[in-house]
């Protein structure tokens, strides 16, 4: 269970377009966001392609509370390994989702939630 004043901590399998979306929304929110993907280019570009979403979020609910951390994650594990919800953003290929979901189900906490 989770202590009630610890931020959520939150993991992004995908940063593309949805993916850094979800982060920003997360992040801005106060949770900790961990972020991974398996390209690294699209890894290394999550903190631009959050400004644009985080700054409109700000103008939207500027009481929001205090922003979340973000952290890049060079492995799986290192994203989904204690994470509160780990929030899947993977392309659209089942075959490809389940074999990350088969990985992601291992390295879940049994309270984590899978979305």
């Amino acid at each position: 269970m989770q202590n009630a004043d610890a931020p959520l901590q939150i993991a992004i399998l995908g940063a593309g377009l949805i993916g850094t979306a979800w982060a920003a929304l997360f992040q801005h929110h106060g949770a900790d966001v961990r972020v991974w993907d398996p390209v690294s280019e699209a890894l290394a570009a999550t903190p631009a392609r959050m400004a644009t979403p985080l700054m409109q979020l700000a103008e939207i609910t500027p009481d929001a509370g205090s922003r979340g951390t973000l952290s890049l994650c060079d492995t799986l594990a290192e994203a989904a390994t204690g994470a509160d919800l780990i929030q899947e953003n993977a392309p659209e290929d089942i075959l490809l989702k389940h074999a990350l979901f088969a990985q992601v189900e291992r390295l879940m906490g049994p309270g984590a939630v899978l979305a």
